[in-house]
């Protein structure tokens, strides 16, 4: 049995808006593991856990079978705000487990999240230590795009859109009035004439 590390995150993100990034532990029965990208615009790697504790044990008895172990993912970058989805320690009993984050870029350019997975190993009995590891870490880049017109600037772009409007209305307008002027001189009727007599 095989424990695999899959992540999957956005290649592009626009900054301020959001994404998402995901990090599964799989047991397989085979090293061969082909990633699942889930996300349009993502991209998705494998590999497998950093070996720990006793050769060729399953991850979650890696320190013999009086422990339980469970794993905790850890996403950190000061490019994003980050805010995880599922958190805590997850049974390593589990045949997969998934933990995801919502992030939303602050910075421009190209900028890494660093990932990470560690393995928790605690007595059954209560008797003995807690057993800590860390079974994988990647970086993660992510292209942080600046959108052509950003929010204020699209707000300003309005506000002159409507006042070149408003300006090349006036002559329009001004053709209107006198139009509607001289038709009004046409129809009046001399003082003391009225309309019906002509």
């Amino acid at each position: 049995m095989t424990t695999i590390v899959e992540a999957e995150w956005p290649e592009k993100i626009e900054f301020g808006r959001s994404d998402a990034i995901r990090v599964s532990l799989v047991r397989t029965a085979s090293g061969d593991w082909e990633p699942t990208v889930e996300g349009a615009g993502h991209t998705a790697r494998s590999a497998t856990v950093v070996p720990v504790g006793t050769p060729e044990a399953p991850l979650q008895q890696a320190f013999g079978t009086e422990y339980e172990g469970c794993a905790v993912a850890n996403l950190v970058g000061s490019a994003f705000e980050i805010q995880a989805i599922n958190a805590g320690c997850q049974s390593l009993d589990m045949p997969r487990i998934t933990w995801e984050w919502n992030l939303m870029a602050k910075v421009d350019g190209p900028q890494v999240v660093n990932a990470n997975i560690e393995a928790v190993w605690t007595p059954i009995k209560g008797e003995g230590k807690e057993i800590r590891r860390q079974i994988w870490r990647a970086q993660l880049t992510i292209g942080v795009t600046k959108p052509l017109i950003a929010r204020g600037q699209l707000q300003i772009f309005s506000f002159v859109e409507g006042l070149v409007g408003s300006v090349f209305s006036v002559p329009w307008l001004y053709e209107r009035w006198k139009e509607l002027t001289e038709k009004r001189k046409k129809g009046k009727s001399p003082p003391g004439v009225s309309p019906d007599s002509r």
